[in-house]
């Protein structure tokens, strides 16, 4: 979901049992300052032509912030 100040995406884990290291690489339209994940705060970041990818572990649900 993008807004005027970044993207927020909502991550939900079907698999009934934890994912220890999930990487995500996310298309932005702008550069990204900082990546924060509800439940584990700041993450490091690689951002490359247009793509900001990062990693995290996931029990169940969270919200990763992606601010521009």
């Amino acid at each position: 979901m993008e807004a005027e100040k970044g993207l927020v995406v909502p991550l939900a884990n079907y698999t009934l049992q934890p994912i220890k290291q999930l990487t995500l690489s996310v298309e932005t339209r702008s550069p990204i300052r900082r990546v924060e994940s509800v439940h584990h705060g700041s993450l490091r970041f690689e951002q490359k032509a247009g793509f900001a990818t990062f990693s995290l572990p996931l029990v169940e649900t969270d919200f990763v912030k992606l601010y521009y």
